[in-house]
């Protein structure tokens, strides 16, 4: 969920979750927060009940209604927000300012320096190998959102048929197969690889991020239809899904 709030008429400013970056509701009553180039965070019901009021509306006005439900003083939670916002926005998970061109920067350039070899890929015939190493370079430079906005298939790769098990069940074995022969290949680079394969064969696939609420982790995995791709140990079944394709 990536949210934008209404203009302000005073007080704290509002405030939106950078690009990448996504609130999800916990059972707990508190949330987490998935930033797809970074770490994850737990939130409290309270942070949580604060950030969505300065999602929705006026830093003020969520303020006075925490300060309501809760009980507190409103000097007191507008202090706690501020510092709540400020410690955020340090941690680039709500936008200020440039915010949000930083981040949409880093992903035109991930795709303008990836453009060429993902295209070579796609000319010589995409392998396994090679894409996972190119993923892992990806990732590691641009950060997972922008390396997937960059491995994002375009129109050339769009969906042309109906899924074939038989195909995918070829590109799992090969996928895994290059994985194995890679030391410490990550859900990420496993996932990006799958897809971009998946889509050469003209495939519906989607990249799908989910998160386990306890413990707190994340894991990245390709699927088509309801058949999950190159999932080592088959773990996504336990994730519940935060983005789907949504680069």
């Amino acid at each position: 969920m990536n949210g934008a709030a209404a203009q302000g008429h005073g007080g704290l400013p509002d405030c939106r979750l950078a690009l990448g970056v996504h609130l999800v509701a916990a059972p707990d009553g508190g949330a987490r927060l998935v930033d797809l180039d970074g770490a994850f965070y737990g939130l409290t019901a309270v942070a949580a009940d604060m950030l969505r009021g300065m999602l929705a509306g006026p830093s003020a006005d969520a303020a006075a209604a925490v300060a309501v439900d809760y009980g507190v003083p409103l000097d007191v939670v507008s202090a706690d927000l501020a510092a709540f916002r400020a410690d955020l926005a340090r941690r680039g998970l709500v936008e200020t300012g440039s915010g949000r061109i930083r981040r949409r920067m880093r992903r035109i350039l991930a795709r303008v320096a990836l453009a060429p070899f993902l295209a070579a890929q796609d000319i010589c015939g995409p392998s396994a190998t090679g894409l996972l190493i190119l993923a892992r370079l990806a990732v590691r430079i641009f950060g997972f959102g922008a390396a997937a906005s960059a491995f994002r298939p375009g129109t050339g790769g769009a969906p042309t048929r109906s899924p074939d098990l038989a195909t995918v069940a070829a590109i799992d074995r090969e996928v895994i197969a290059a994985a194995a022969r890679l030391p410490g290949a990550a859900c990420k680079e496993i996932a990006l690889a799958a897809w971009r394969l998946l889509a050469a064969r003209g495939l519906p696939a989607e990249l799908v991020v989910g998160i386990e609420f306890y413990p707190l982790a994340g894991h990245c995995w390709c699927r088509v239809g309801d058949r999950i791709c190159a999932d080592l140990g088959a773990r996504a079944a336990g994730y519940t899904i935060v983005a789907s394709s949504d680069w």
